[in-house]
């Protein structure tokens, strides 16, 4: 068994993840109308329908989407449903802004990437060593266990990283924006690995799918 390090520079990605979205024109709209002159009552389904001569699904699509965010609510009167307008829809309409869902974090994203073909992995799929850490443990530079480099671009452009970027399916976050430049961190970084000549294997390696595009 050979002991080897692979050598790799480490980069900080600083990304925005979002979820929701602004809402459609029909939607702010139908919020309006809602909200306009509604009085105790609000709206029939049937007024909407006449409001705005759209087929019943968009309506009811539309109306979901303000139920779910909790400026319109459904009231019962003479065995008919009524859509009202709860106190955050009066002040989302009253507001002039247009309606919208979205809500956005700050995140960073610690990338590695190889130094030999470029190949890139988050941090944390690997267990990296540092210089330091290969001088405590062996008394020797980790130049003399470390493969030749053939890259020596020190930058990395963000978007290059975006699959890689962690995001919750569940919540449907997406990605909003990353910043163009990743920061180069400082220090020298290396991915230990072991080779077994007889049976041709190379141990250490991240798993299937940590290093190619999903």
């Amino acid at each position: 068994m050979i002991h080897m390090l692979l050598p790799l520079d480490l980069f900080r990605v600083s990304y925005d993840v979002a979820v929701g979205r602004p809402y459609s024109r029909l939607e702010q709209l139908l919020l309006r109308l809602i909200c306009d002159d509604q009085g105790d009552e609000g709206r029939t389904f049937e007024e909407l329908r006449q409001a705005f001569q759209v087929h019943d699904r968009l309506l009811i699509e539309g109306l979901v989407t303000l139920l779910r965010e909790g400026w319109v609510a459904m009231a019962q009167s003479d065995q008919e449903i009524r859509y009202v307008a709860t106190a955050e829809g009066l002040l989302t309409t009253s507001s002039g802004r247009r309606p919208s869902s979205l809500r956005v974090q700050r995140r960073q994203e610690n990338i590695v990437r190889e130094l030999m073909s470029c190949q890139l992995a988050r941090q944390s799929d690997l267990d990296l060593v540092t210089a330091r850490d290969v001088r405590r443990k062996t008394n020797r530079g980790a130049r003399s266990f470390a493969l030749t480099e053939r890259q020596h671009r020190k930058t990395l452009n963000g978007g290059e990283t975006e699959w890689l970027l962690p995001r919750n399916a569940d919540e449907q976050q997406w990605i909003r924006r990353i910043d163009s430049n990743a920061r180069l961190v400082r220090g020298r970084y290396y991915l230990p690995l072991r080779v077994d000549l007889e049976k041709a294997v190379v141990l250490g390696l991240p798993r299937t799918g940590a290093t190619s595009p999903r």
